[in-house]
């Protein structure tokens, strides 16, 4: 026994020592893929040495001799920090993950083949400035140098999945700022949405559950003519809920200040990943600093400022997207227009499938523009030819003379609220809301973009897919970027944007029928009109503040109708006695959340059915005349599944409440004193592919309490279907406040890290400090930020080779 005892010892020993040694070869071996920030690393490419001295965050400040090589080394770094994230966006937007996947992801390749994202880009380089051609050039030679010296394991993503990142080609970084436009737009969605709904739903029913209502004529034509083509497909397949689209911007004038100079604010929202979309930069050319969010990807300050300017960007949400149902011609290559058959374009496009065989797809395209392909029982490569017809997506990010990258290179050097103009007058798409300052004391609010024009003659208004046949739909042209709603020098001294609509009614161009919610616009308008003056600090406050005004208007009427009872009294209480803010150490806004989200499912589950689901949101527009008592809309709380009698709204609230109630005491504990708004409410920063992966997602997945709501300034939205219905998943992932006074008291901050290597110190880092609303300053002059830098890399020109 003692030598069995003795002998189990030294095994368990030598079994440790070896486990031991194991996971110091693992930590090395991970360590070994964290790039060289330090010292000096030869390059071919360069024309001079370029400094890239990072900050305690792993903010870099590059500095070179030249345009050329400040770009170069741009695309170095970003391929240093966020090569997958590089990688995995090229893949989507050029349609090849099934090159990673396999079969998995081959119906949204198919997708995104057929629209021509990728044909878009490589089109739109000719047309595109000698300028913004070199810069480009200069930063897809930066990535591929960074490529070319490495050594060592790549990214763990690369790693896990056995793939290789290729080069970059200047032409990725066009493709890559248009994945924003397909975030960004999302009208053409919201058709086939209505269309889904309109087999559940009457046309009244579908005008009030998703404004505005739709012409009678229209209705009848679509239902008569064309609903049969394919539109259910594309549904099961496309994003139901359309609301997450938003960002807050907003800029004051000297008069408002207490600088005397403007401020400007901006946080724009998009999905909240790991890492996120933007990556904090200087970039020092020999005659100008440009600070900011670049997009890894491209080598530009997207959102930012420079030496005497500054900018911010929100989404208009203008309706830039169109889907025709085209008719087929006695020959099926062709199809009808109003001046007779013309022949489809095509083009063929070979998907190369991992572990799988190629497959080609003949892609086509009408006047209108691409054929969308059958995502049906029958497979992606059918196309839709079901009666005779076919659908085209018309949308201004495909047009080939699309010159929005080179607005992105242009803006750096602006220096006036006309030089700014001029920048934008070539930019496409997205359709952009943006605030504007300069030192001049100039401040102003453009909204640049191609915004279609739609004959007058058409009843279909961009709400539901229209006939193609008959050209009474068509585009007719673009409102002229002259008379784009654009102003400058406000009386009362600000402006500012939150998706909601910034024009009147009697425009004389429609934008958009859908603008977003108010609440948000309005509470920046309270905000900015309840004092004098202002500085940079209550500018970041503002940022961060989760005051609900949707809360605020829309409780008041729903409480009374809640029945009171001894088991929800304590509850209903709280909900009397709330000040309305977000709080993520308060029970009342989960308790609210909740109530709302029962509300909606009690009011209009039964008429959705099995599109329920897709459609369960706040839904503010349907849901505000409905608590007000509009007689139009009580219908609506009537539960069409009993026959007994008619249930009111108070019926509705008052199931509701229990029904929140029950779920929140099941999932947090019977003591409402011990819930906790953060608790359900983190923000899910959601890797991509790892972040849908059971096991890894607690690896590469993101996640702090946080306070807000989808109608706070410190916006976090959350989707009422989702397996975890309170995560915050949409919001603001970079925050920025430029103090015009001095550009180097400008605030900063993202919502991840600079790092996309899940294992480096800077790949979430900086999500407590935004979660905590607190933020990093990026100076330009090297007198303030020399000793915030902790690392400083020298990129060096080699023997052989230099840029020109």
């Amino acid at each position: 026994m003692k030598r069995f005892l003795k002998a189990l010892g030294r095994w368990t020993f030598f079994t440790l020592l070896g486990i031991a040694g194991l996971l110091a070869l693992f930590i090395t071996w991970l360590r070994s893929m964290e790039p060289q920030h330090e010292g000096v690393i030869n390059v071919a490419g360069l024309n001079a040495p370029v400094t890239v001295a990072r900050d305690a965050y792993g903010i870099p400040h590059i500095t070179g001799g030249s345009e050329h090589d400040v770009f170069f080394a741009m695309g170095f770094t970003h391929a240093q920090d966020r090569l997958w994230q590089m990688d995995f966006i090229r893949r989507a937007v050029r349609g090849r993950l099934s090159e990673a996947f396999g079969s998995l992801a081959l119906e949204a390749d198919v997708l995104i083949r057929t629209i021509g994202l990728s044909h878009a880009a490589d089109q739109a380089w000719n047309v595109l400035d000698m300028e913004t051609r070199a810069a480009l050039e200069a930063y897809a030679s930066g990535v591929n140098a960074y490529l070319a010296q490495h050594q060592g394991p790549w990214p763990p993503e690369f790693e896990i999945l056995g793939l290789t990142p290729q080069p970059w080609q200047p032409t990725d970084s066009i493709a890559a700022v248009k994945i924003l436009a397909v975030g960004l737009s999302t009208n053409a969605f919201a058709e086939i949405n209505r269309a889904r709904l309109l087999q559940s739903l009457t046309p009244e029913q579908l005008g009030q559950l998703q404004p505005p209502a739709i012409d009678e004529g229209a209705l009848k034509l679509f239902r008569d003519s064309l609903q049969t083509a394919g539109l259910d497909d594309l549904y099961e397949f496309l994003p139901k809920d359309m609301r997450f689209t938003a960002s807050n911007n907003w800029v004051i004038d000297g008069t408002k200040s207490l600088t005397g100079m403007p401020i400007l604010a901006n946080d724009p929202h998009l999905g909240m990943n790991a890492p996120t979309y933007w990556y904090l930069a200087h970039l020092a050319f020999p005659d100008n600093d440009v600070v900011g969010a670049t997009f890894p990807g491209t080598p530009f300050v997207i959102l930012g400022r420079n030496r005497e300017a500054a900018w911010g960007f929100t989404n208009t949400g203008a309706d830039v997207q169109d889907i025709f149902v085209e008719r087929l011609g006695s020959d099926p290559d062709t199809y009808e227009t109003p001046d007779g058959p013309r022949a489809f374009e095509t083009r063929e496009e070979t998907i190369n499938v991992r572990f799988g065989d190629p497959v080609t797809i003949s892609v086509r395209a009408t006047r209108h523009g691409p054929v969308l392909p059958d995502l049906g029982e029958d497979g992606p490569l059918k196309f839709l030819r079901r009666e005779g017809q076919v659908l085209a997506l018309s949308w201004t990010a495909l047009t080939p003379d699309d010159r929005s990258i080179g607005s992105a290179y242009h803006i750096k050097d602006v220096k006036d609220w006309n030089s700014f103009r001029e920048v934008m007058r070539n930019y496409v798409a997205p359709v952009q809301s943006i605030v504007f300052a300069a030192r001049t004391g100039e401040i102003g609010l453009l909204m640049p973009g191609r915004i279609p024009l739609r004959n007058p003659a058409g009843i279909f208004k961009g709400l539901l897919p229209a006939p193609g046949w008959t050209g009474t739909e068509d585009w007719t042209g673009f409102v002229p970027f002259d008379e784009n709603p654009q102003w400058a020098n406000p009386a009362n001294g600000w402006f500012a944007t939150a998706n909601d609509q910034l024009v009147p009614d009697d425009w004389p161009y429609a934008i958009t029928r859908e603008w977003d919610a108010p609440f948000r616009g309005w509470r920046i308008a309270e905000l900015l009109e309840a004092r004098g003056k202002f500085g940079v600090e209550d500018m970041t406050a503002m940022q961060m503040d989760i005051h609900d005004r949707y809360a605020e208007a829309v409780l008041p009427k729903l409480l009374p109708l809640i029945s009171p009872a001894p088991e929800n009294e304590s509850a209903l209480s709280a909900l009397r006695g709330w000040n309305y803010a977000m709080a993520a150490d308060k029970a009342e806004p989960l308790l609210f959340a909740a109530f709302m989200r029962a509300f909606s499912k009690a009011v209009y589950a039964d008429e959705l059915g099995d599109d329920f689901n897709g459609a369960w949101s706040y839904r503010t527009a349907f849901m505000w005349p409905l608590v007000n008592g509009a007689p139009s809309h009580l219908h609506w709380c009537d539960d069409v599944t009993t026959d007994d009698r008619a249930e009111s709204c108070a019926d509705r609230a008052t199931l509701a409440f229990a029904n929140a109630l029950a779920e929140l005491r099941d999932t947090y504990g019977e003591a409402m004193a011990d819930w906790r708004w953060g608790e359900a409410h983190n923000i899910v920063n959601n890797h991509w592919p790892f972040g849908f992966v059971p096991g890894l997602r607690d690896l590469y997945d993101i996640r702090v309490p946080f306070g807000g709501g989808g109608f706070t300034l410190a916006r976090a939205d959350h989707r009422f279907a989702a397996s975890e219905p309170y995560a915050g998943v949409h919001g603001s992932g970079y925050l920025a406040v430029y103090d015009l006074a001095d550009m180097d008291n400008s605030r900063f901050m993202i919502a991840t890290g600079q790092s996309g290597i899940p294992h480096s110190p800077h790949y979430d880092d900086l999500a407590p400090i935004w979660a905590d609303g607190n933020f990093v300053l990026i100076p330009s002059d090297p007198a303030r930020y020399g000793p915030m830098i902790a690392k400083t890399l020298v990129l060096q020109p080699s023997d052989e080779t230099s840029a020109r």
